[in-house]
């Protein structure tokens, strides 16, 4: 995204409008044009609420410009590239469109926004790019499946069947059924996880995943515990799945807990790695309270750089060098309470298990029972792929360490 908006800079007079679903994903996006991986940053104007914090929000540059009308004009029509959420965006539409023209807009996490999302927003605009993965979460629907199927077969021409789908969906979906490739494309660089976890889910993409800094693929795992510590013994791979016993509540799994809450707090507690740089997924609110019980009050803060204990709804658009990621469940009629099934050509993907694993950086540890999860296809391919990386845990090392926990 910052070299697109960086050659437009360079090469027109266009201005840019850069929207995103979410405020997190749009203190990203701010991050990458103040602070570039390379060149220079990029000025922007961010658009929000007073609630934001950054330096460049609109709505504080236009107090320390005063009760000057002309500054203000001046303000919006010298800088070239604004920045905010939909929502925030939708709310100024009016305001921006006095002082702007509206060239282009470039929406992140479209696939996370319905039509009736954007287009009223992108109707204005003369080119509008969107940029999202429909192999992650979806949007978030409260209606009821049956008031989401379409029935006019004039809107099914257009491939609008379910309106639950993301106009990015459904528009790239036309796109690579008619064989638009100027209309649509893959970005296959990424910056985030190691080779190991993305091998757990790179085959999902047409043209897989290509990691693009050397820590990515670094062999060697920059992690010590002393010699006689249990994690020292496992943690000869990247990827681990560590075989639990099931639980008979529907919900949650106390020695999943413990398990995880331990994994965190050894990780902490060592020194290996801080708070913020460590996140526990559960797919139940209930699994999320049991873990709390078991993590220290030291390590069990508040503020923002606490340890992340949360359900995959709430990790989207976020990272940690450390996801510990509780399965929870005991049998395989449960499998379906967790998973969010999508067909990508050939296959079935489950999108909550793709962001699940794609939020680790550097290490992954799934915790669960391999019996129940098999039931899904999904999860039986995942778990295969550890075991190729020497990362399959018996339940045998799980209830050992529980008995001293």
């Amino acid at each position: 995204l910052y070299y697109y908006v960086k050659e437009i800079l360079e090469t027109t007079n266009n201005k840019v409008v850069v929207l995103a679903f979410t405020n997190k994903a749009v203190d990203t996006i701010c991050k990458c044009f103040r602070e570039p991986r390379s060149g220079n940053p990029i000025p922007y104007i961010r658009i929000g609420s007073k609630h934001v914090k950054d330096e460049s929000l609109l709505e504080t540059l236009l107090e320390q410009a005063g009760n000057n009308p002309d500054e203000w004009r001046r303000l919006l029509e010298t800088n070239r590239i604004f920045v905010g959420t939909v929502a925030s965006f939708q709310n100024k539409l009016k305001l921006m469109n006095q002082f702007i023209p509206f060239h282009q807009v470039v929406i992140d996490e479209a696939s996370q926004l319905t039509e009736a999302d954007l287009v009223g927003i992108l109707s204005v605009f003369n080119k509008f790019i969107l940029i999202g993965d429909h192999l992650q979460l979806p949007a978030v629907i409260t209606q009821h499946e049956k008031s989401c199927i379409v029935q006019s077969e004039s809107l099914h021409e257009y491939g609008i069947l379910d309106l639950r789908v993301s106009l990015f969906e459904r528009l790239y979906r036309n796109a690579s059924i008619k064989n638009w490739t100027m209309a649509y494309g893959q970005l296959s660089d990424h910056y985030r996880m190691h080779d190991h976890i993305a091998f757990l889910i790179s085959h999902h993409y047409e043209l897989g995943l290509e990691s693009t800094l050397p820590p990515q693929w670094q062999m060697e795992i920059p992690v010590y515990f002393t010699e006689d510590h249990p994690i020292n013994n496992i943690l000869k791979s990247r990827v681990l799945f560590i075989e639990c016993p099931p639980d008979v509540a529907p919900k949650k799994n106390t020695s999943e807990a413990r398990l995880a809450a331990w994994f965190a707090s050894s990780f902490i507690k060592n020194n290996i790695l801080l708070s913020k740089e460590v996140g526990i997924i559960a797919p139940f609110r209930a699994q999320v309270v049991e873990i709390k019980k078991f993590i220290p009050h030291d390590i069990l803060s508040t503020n923002d750089e606490s340890l992340q204990i949360d359900t995959v709804e709430r990790f989207q658009g976020d990272e940690r060098k450390l996801i510990i990621f509780s399965t929870t469940i005991a049998s395989g009629p449960q499998i379906r309470n967790i998973q969010s099934l999508v067909n990508n050509g050939n296959e079935e993907v489950d999108r909550k298990l793709l962001v699940s694993i794609s939020r680790a950086s550097e290490i992954l540890i799934i915790l669960g029972c391999s019996a129940a999860l098999s039931a899904s296809t999904p999860y039986r391919n995942m778990i295969s792929r550890i075991r190729d990386k020497n990362g399959y845990i018996g339940r045998d090392w799980a209830e050992k360490v529980l008995e001293t926990i």
